[in-house]
């Protein structure tokens, strides 16, 4: 199968030289992707840069960080970890978190590869921040399988921080996790990775109880009891396990079981840290010196890579920047909260100053109605009175309450209060008993006024103003001007103003 996958990706990269630009970087992306996901090495990262260089400029954020991220994984396969690690933080700084359709899979992964970089390099500490984020974005992907993973990463990454709590709980969360989901021989398995959580940190009842769960129910035992290969690190956590409970023999046994069966530096290690504390307790001071020694020289194997410094350097860039970014971001978000109040205390401004004025402007009218009407009603009785030898007003009929109010909301709002026929005919009998001679005036030219033209007759004499006639007749103003203009001809014989044939109308008794 592996075979089959090596000849065909290599006619794949054979036919990208065939492919336009789009196509051609696309089927890059899928070749990259293919060796990547068969876990066979990138061979390559010119044709990744070429892709990355035409999504950064045409691609959409989820193609420009799988570009990157690609691009990352070549790095990672050709020895590269501090470029690897350069792209991995370009790919995340791709993703468009806050539209829908982001690709969270592949932005845990993003974090997920950064994470194994440290790994790789013993630096746990800078694991845990990667790994969180890598959590989020698999949580908010909903893919349970990547989120149970990093869990996992995450409890190593404390245990071997120092931090034995967090590194319990983790694990306890992934068994739990697992259980849930009916993955019980999963969650055996991590209860291995809990049991050697529980010996470092003392609790050797429970790492007992974890242990025999994990060699009974893991399916990674043989019938001797042997662990399947890669996994012979635990031959150093049970061996621990004994060690701290006083049984030397057997801690030795296992200690020097993982030794002989050690395929990795972090194996030997593991022995020869165990062998040391075993000598310890023992008091062998030669056999601790020996064991120290030993310890020591891979120590200074795994730390010869020069690419951790580099890493470190560039880790701790990346974070200033990022730390950078959030200020900026957050004196930004101050500056548009402070323009975003502000723009509301001016809409709450106008807002306050557009009330009153529109409460004044009802009152005024009103008020001006009012006037209107109780200063034509006065100089009328003023004037009955004098014609009677009389400083008593005469008794003439009082504006009836009910069409006062119709009259004032009619000028408030003319379209929902337009005055009755009913309404009208009250106003001419209170308007023709105020004043008898009006009509047989106005009419005395020998021309009879139209009964639209009567009534603007009836409200300029009852002092309306032309605002409040547009109201009450529901005309224009320019209509009403003209109707003014053609009354001062029709009743007078004049030619004029509006307003001459106010003045004249004003002047019946």
């Amino acid at each position: 199968m592996r075979h089959l996958v090596i000849i065909l990706c290599g006619l794949l990269s054979a036919v990208l030289l065939s492919c336009h630009d789009g196509s051609r970087h696309e089927a890059t992306l899928r070749w990259a992707d293919s060796l990547n996901r068969n876990y066979i090495e990138i061979p390559s990262d010119s044709q990744l840069l070429e892709a990355v260089d035409y999504y950064d400029r045409h691609g959409t954020p989820n193609e420009r960080m799988r570009a990157h991220y690609l691009l990352g994984c070549a790095y990672r396969d050709m020895g590269e970890a501090p470029k690897a690690l350069e792209c991995y933080h370009d790919a995340a700084d791709c993703a468009d978190t806050l539209s829908s359709d982001c690709d969270y899979a592949l932005l845990s992964k993003v974090y997920g590869q950064s994470s194994m970089l440290f790994y790789e390099r013993y630096l746990y500490k800078e694991m845990i921040p990667l790994l969180c984020s890598a959590i989020n974005a698999a949580k908010k992907g909903a893919c349970f399988d990547l989120e149970a993973n990093y869990l996992e990463m995450l409890g190593s990454a404390y245990e071997q921080s120092g931090d034995l709590d967090n590194a319990i709980s983790t694990y306890v969360t992934v068994v739990d996790s697992y259980k849930k989901a009916g993955m019980l021989s999963d969650a055996n398995i991590t209860t291995g990775m809990l049991a050697s959580a529980y010996v470092s940190a003392d609790k050797l009842d429970k790492a007992d109880s974890c242990m025999q769960l994990y060699e009974k129910f893991s399916g990674l035992f043989d019938t001797e009891g042997n662990i399947v290969a890669g996994k012979e690190v635990y031959y150093y956590v049970k061996g621990l396990f004994y060690l701290k409970k006083g049984n030397t023999t057997d801690a030795e046994l296992l200690f020097r079981k993982e030794l002989s069966k050690a395929i990795t530096t972090d194996d030997s290690l593991s022995a020869y840290n165990g062998l040391r504390q075993l000598y310890e307790s023992t008091g062998k001071n030669d056999s601790v010196a020996k064991y120290s020694s030993l310890c020591f020289q891979n120590v200074i194997v795994q730390f010869s890579d020069s690419s951790i410094q580099q890493m470190e350097n560039i880790q701790a860039r990346y974070n200033y920047g990022h730390s950078q970014q959030r200020a900026k971001k957050a004196i930004n978000t101050n500056h548009y909260l402070r323009r975003a109040l502000s723009f509301i205390l001016l809409v709450c401004t106008v807002l306050v100053l557009a009330t009153v004025w529109y409460v004044r402007k009802i009152k005024n009218g009103q008020a001006r109605l009012r006037k209107e009407i109780e200063k034509f009603a006065h100089k009328d009785s003023y004037s009955n009175s004098e014609k009677c030898g009389d400083d008593t007003p005469s008794s003439v009929p009082v504006m009836d309450n009910i069409l006062y109010s119709h009259i004032q909301q009619a000028v408030k709002n003319p379209v929902k209060n337009a005055l009755s026929s009913a309404d009208w005919t009250q106003l001419e009998s209170y308007f023709d008993s105020r004043l008898p001679r009006f009509r047989q005036i106005i009419n005395g030219n020998g021309q009879v006024l139209r009964q639209e033209e009567y009534r603007m007759c009836i409200l300029i004499r009852m002092n309306f103003s032309p605002r409040s006639i547009c109201s009450l007749m529901d005309m224009k103003s320019s209509n009403v001007s003209n109707m003014r203009r053609r009354l001062l001809q029709k009743v007078f014989g004049l030619d004029g103003k509006p307003k001459d044939f106010d003045i004249r109308i004003r002047e019946i008794e």
